[in-house]
């Protein structure tokens, strides 16, 4: 978001700029986990000889997650991360209504096959993951879709209820979810968390898109 950087004080750079800059720095992040020291030599990050410290209990590495809404950052991610977080595009920085026609469903399909298409073979171990910015407990979803709307730039009032990162369930359907997990072993919070979370789902209930831009 452009406002991070301007609360920090760090120059909002252009795009390709800070997606360059991001590259390196997942290489030097990576390397600085590896065993020994690392050296690295980039156009924003130079690296002699620095052995990071204490290393991971995870090898190679922690797994690592990126995320992204542009083709460029999915690829990378499809490349060098274990999930990869499908999100609408920010290139803008501003996460405002620009935001909204980049999360309809067609769009995440699409998104999900660029990754596909990226990871090549890796695609079958990679987690797909997305952001649950909205969920609500509801039997009427509609008057929240209707109140959503206009914050998204006048959509359609049904259109909010199709956001991957919106989730809306029954009272009665969530909670006897919940309780069947629970009586599974697992605890509430955690079969919430299952509840609210797609993840590698998203690759398999949404169609392979058509005619998606090189």
């Amino acid at each position: 978001m452009k406002s991070d950087y301007d609360q920090a004080g760090i120059p909002y750079d252009p795009p390709g700029v800070r997606v360059d800059r991001f590259v390196e720095g997942i290489h030097v992040i990576k390397g600085l986990m590896a065993e020994g020291p690392f050296d690295f030599a980039g156009t924003h990050y130079t690296i002699r000889g620095h052995d990071g410290l204490p290393k991971p209990i995870q090898r190679p590495h922690p797994p690592i997650v990126i995320g992204g809404g542009g083709r460029r950052v999915l690829s990378i991610a499809a490349q060098e991360a274990d999930i990869v977080s499908v999100n609408p595009n920010l290139r803008e920085g501003l996460g405002g209504a620009e935001t909204a026609p980049n999360m309809i469903p067609e769009m995440t399909s699409r998104k999900v096959q660029w990754v596909r298409e990226a990871a090549g073979d890796r695609f079958a171990d990679l987690e797909l993951n997305v952001l649950i910015g909205f969920f609500m407990i509801t039997d009427n979803p509609r008057p929240i879709a209707e109140a959503m709307a206009p914050a998204f730039g006048g959509i359609s009032p049904t259109t909010p209820c199709t956001f991957p990162g919106v989730s809306s369930a029954a009272s009665t359907s969530w909670w006897k979810s919940c309780n069947d997990a629970a009586r599974n072993g697992a605890s509430p919070t955690s079969a919430s968390r299952v509840m609210s979370r797609p993840s590698r789902q998203l690759s398999a209930a949404w169609p392979e898109p058509k005619g998606a831009p090189s």
